[in-house]
């Protein structure tokens, strides 16, 4: 038994060992479903969602956390043609959630960030965002088929 090399006092230790097998149990991931409505309850496609710390200091796409996601697509994953984005996730205590940019089009209807609770041992947790269509008037429509 020995080590792979002399370790600095900030490595971790790796001990060199015969072959052995082990079990590792992990908890079980959240499933977070996020839906955009609109003000008639349809979805809404297309809506990306982003998480936030509480201190501002972490956060970015809801891209699923648990074992085998993606990270490669951050930013692309958005709601389907029903307004639901659902993807596994460990706990996030204290994070709130929000979607970003706000659909083209729309405005939000009541909070712009949530807090959802996804402590350790959470089956599921979900939240719908509520959009409403603001009117558009001759100039921003001209505005619109400009761009």
């Amino acid at each position: 038994m020995g080590y792979k090399a002399t370790p600095s006092i900030f490595d971790r230790f790796i001990k060199v060992v015969k072959d052995a097998a082990f079990d590792f149990n992990l908890a079980d991931a959240c499933k977070l479903t996020l839906r955009a409505i609109d003000e008639t309850g349809k979805g809404i496609p297309g809506v990306s969602f982003q998480m936030l710390s509480q201190t501002a200091e972490s956060g970015g796409a809801v891209v699923g956390d648990n074992l085998g996601a993606d990270h490669k697509k951050q930013g692309e994953e958005v709601t389907d043609k029903d307004g639901y984005l659902t993807r596994y996730m460990a706990p996030h205590d204290g994070y709130t959630y929000f979607a970003w940019p706000t659909p083209k089009g729309y405005e939000v209807v009541g909070d712009l960030e949530v807090k959802i609770p996804t402590p350790l041992g959470t089956a599921n947790a979900e939240h719908v965002f509520k959009f409403r269509a603001y009117p558009i008037t001759s100039a921003v429509r001209r505005a619109m088929i400009a761009n």
